[in-house]
């Protein structure tokens, strides 16, 4: 198993080098972020008609684990229905919006012409940064932070649920290594992880991953909740879905079973996400490229750890 595993990511690497081996050497943290920012173009067609395309084999957070649990989570806490809907789209939009913002396609055609938007999109946007267990913990402790700011402030929604979906991947793009934890990076990443031998960090059932998957729901708790603090009520729903995430667990390994499936089959939850591509698809027309690039290459800058 482990030969096959090591096989497989050496063809995966010295392909993604042949893509890559022409790329320039731009300083990531070199562009203003009060620069006027044209959106990056993909060769070799239009980004709003290659969004479009169904990437079903592109490796992404499953959906219960972005959309689906911003809802619930939001819903929790009491948020009104429009605003439900609204963070989880866009908690969802870096991997529904594929081309423009997903970290497989954006590694590929980001070089050599767009590093830093693809440092942004890899590193920030879906937590691939390398790190230690150190580095994993800062990036969790600060994105938690300025979930909270931008929901308590009330930011433009598309910028929370975006930061919404760097927490979540944060939690999700780890794996343990000698007993230490690591973040993925953002020249590979877990692609290769997504095999049948792989550690599939994106899927919530296996390899321990409950326990992870329930560390980011409290954090998503936490950086919903008002100013003072959720009250006991709304902590006593939390702790009834984790208690119910630990039973289903307990069960086994299960690539295919979702978090939705120990979510209430209630209407004050948004876990319908077999309707919810429609209302998605409308939000997701108000983005523009040019606002979320600049947004992106602030929180790279907001996102750099300080030296010890």
């Amino acid at each position: 198993m482990g030969y096959h595993r090591a096989v497989q990511k050496l063809v995966f690497t010295s392909a993604l080098i042949g893509l890559t081996s022409c790329a320039s050497q731009h300083d990531f943290t070199a562009v203003p972020v009060t620069e006027r920012v044209k959106s990056p173009k993909v060769p070799g067609g239009d980004i709003a008609v290659l969004s479009e395309l169904h990437l079903d084999l592109v490796p992404l957070y499953e959906k219960d684990g972005h959309i689906a649990t911003s809802g619930f989570i939001a819903s929790m806490l009491g948020l009104d229905r429009h605003r439900i809907e609204s963070l989880s789209c866009y908690s969802q939009a870096p991997d529904d919006l594929a081309v423009r913002y997903s970290a497989p396609l954006v590694a590929v055609w980001g070089l050599p012409a767009y590093t830093g938007y693809r440092h942004d999109i890899l590193n920030s946007l879906h937590s691939l940064h390398g790190g230690n267990g150190q580095a994993v913990a800062y990036r969790r402790s600060k994105l938690e932070i300025l979930v909270h700011q931008s929901f308590l402030t009330n930011q433009p929604d598309w910028q929370t649920g975006f930061l919404i979906h760097a927490l979540g991947d944060s939690y999700a793009h780890v794996y343990s290594q000698g007993g230490q934890l690591h973040a993925y990076g953002e020249f590979v990443g877990h692609a290769f992880e997504n095999t049948p031998w792989g550690e599939k960090p994106d899927s919530i059932f296996v390899n321990g991953h409950a326990e992870t998957y329930l560390s980011y729901v409290s954090a998503l708790f936490r950086s919903l909740s008002p100013a003072g603090g959720a009250n006991e009520e709304r902590k006593n729903l939390l702790a009834t879905f984790k208690a119910r995430v630990r039973v289903e667990a307990e069960k086994g390994d299960d690539a295919d079973k979702t978090a939705i499936f120990v979510m209430p089959k209630d209407s004050n939850f948004y876990t319908d996400i077999e309707n919810s591509d429609k209302d998605c698809k409308q939000a997701y027309r108000r983005l523009n490229d040019g606002e979320v690039r600049l947004f992106l290459r602030a929180l790279t800058l907001q996102l750099i750890q300080p030296k010890a």
